[in-house]
């Protein structure tokens, strides 16, 4: 299977090199993984709704903030919610993710997604729990620390 990075489109056709729906240069994701199972670690395909292991439903992604649906948390997974909750410009909406989150997941539940992916979004988000004290105390240098680490992980990403 093949995918556009410019419009999403998914084509079957492995002898196809372009999309026909944007003429951008179609890429290979056979094989590749894009994330793990958050109930067995399993390391899972684009574009599955179950685990082939574990049988668990895999969480939506969203590509933009007009697909999220806030009334229906728990079909994401933490890195979406975190990345959603970092977009948005919302105030209810920034402290309904941050108690869903921290009554979800707690902040352990997010160190440990951290360790695991090492993910910028993940990063800043633990930059801001911390400076803000959201299910921790305020620590100021905790927040700083994860801030520098975000920004690292995002310069590594940006010029590699």
């Amino acid at each position: 299977m093949k995918v556009c990075p410019k419009c999403n489109y998914k084509v079957e056709n492995d002898e196809m090199e372009f999309c026909p729906e944007c003429g951008g240069e179609l890429e290979n994701i056979a094989g590749k993984v894009s994330r793990v199972c958050t109930s067995c670690g399993e390391p899972l395909p684009q574009g599955i709704k179950f685990c082939p292991r574990c049988g668990a439903k895999i969480a939506e992604s969203i590509r933009n903030l007009e697909e999220f649906n806030p009334s229906n948390l728990e079909s994401y997974d933490l890195e979406t919610l975190i990345w959603v909750r970092l977009e948005t410009l919302d105030d209810n909406l920034e402290k309904n993710l941050d108690s869903y989150i921290m009554k979800n997941y707690t902040l352990t539940g997010v160190l440990q997604e951290e360790e695991n992916n090492h993910n910028e979004i993940v990063q800043l988000y633990l930059g801001i729990c911390y400076f803000l004290g959201i299910g921790t105390d305020a620590k100021t240098e905790k927040a700083l620390y994860w801030y520098k680490k975000a920004a690292e992980c995002q310069c590594r990403r940006d010029f590699s």
